[in-house]
């Protein structure tokens, strides 16, 4: 009745990456489970029908990370006392799958219905941004005659205190291989950076540094073999 972990089986001390006795008295309501749904109305679900089946649940593993899953429960009788039987099944890579779908297709329609390039642009980088949690997304374009690239007008901040940086960056030109977006375009391949601020070949680091940013991806638009 109070939410105690009184016994788990081998597979949720393996998802979680918890001991067994680092389980074992827990609440599972409030240390362990995140629902989509409030506790009481869980507990309102199993007083009333004895069971909640498909519960939406995210479990907060001993690294920090999430892992989606559907939980049904059971109410059982052990020696006289009320308990809470639960199963559950890990949807994390379905739901990732789903929603990276989802977001490729609305992307492809805002892109089509976009008026020029940097409109395109523009509504990319707003949903990359949005459904990352990145708090901001550039985009770099070769200049007309192919020497450098330039900051283009395509922006989206979904944070304060960036106006400097982005200043810094539109005055910027970088080279084939300098600075991030450099490096991407001489590669053609996705390239990260754990932190900016303190990386050798990132002209911007001491903008990055006061502007408090630090990890950073970027990747390359093709046309053919052609970044654009």
């Amino acid at each position: 009745d109070g939410g105690r972990i009184i016994e788990v089986n081998e597979s949720l001390v393996e998802l979680s990456g918890y001991a067994r006795p680092e389980l074992i008295g827990r609440n599972s309501l409030e240390s362990l489970w995140e629902l989509t749904i409030p506790p009481t109305e869980l507990i309102r679900r199993m007083r009333e029908h004895g069971a909640a089946r498909d519960v939406e649940a995210r479990i907060r593993t001993s690294d920090g990370s999430n892992r989606i899953l559907l939980l049904s429960s059971l109410v059982v009788d052990i020696g006289g006392q009320n308990c809470i039987l639960s199963v559950a099944n890990d949807i994390t890579d379905r739901r990732r799958a789903e929603e990276e779908v989802s977001l490729l297709q609305s992307i492809t329609m805002d892109v089509v219905l976009a008026a020029d390039l940097d409109s395109a642009l523009r509504v990319v980088l707003k949903r990359v941004c949005q459904s990352t949690g990145w708090i901001m997304g550039q985009s770099w374009l070769p200049t007309a005659d192919g020497t450098a690239l330039e900051c283009g007008p395509a922006w989206c901040t979904e944070g304060e205190g960036l106006e400097e940086f982005r200043r810094g960056s539109e005055n910027a030109r970088l080279l084939s291989g300098v600075g991030l977006p450099g490096r991407v375009w001489l590669s053609k391949q996705t390239a990260w950076v754990k932190d900016v601020s303190v990386d050798s070949n990132f002209p911007r680091a001491v903008l990055a540094r006061e502007t408090g940013l630090k990890a950073a991806l970027a990747l390359p638009i093709l046309s053919g073999n052609e970044v654009i």
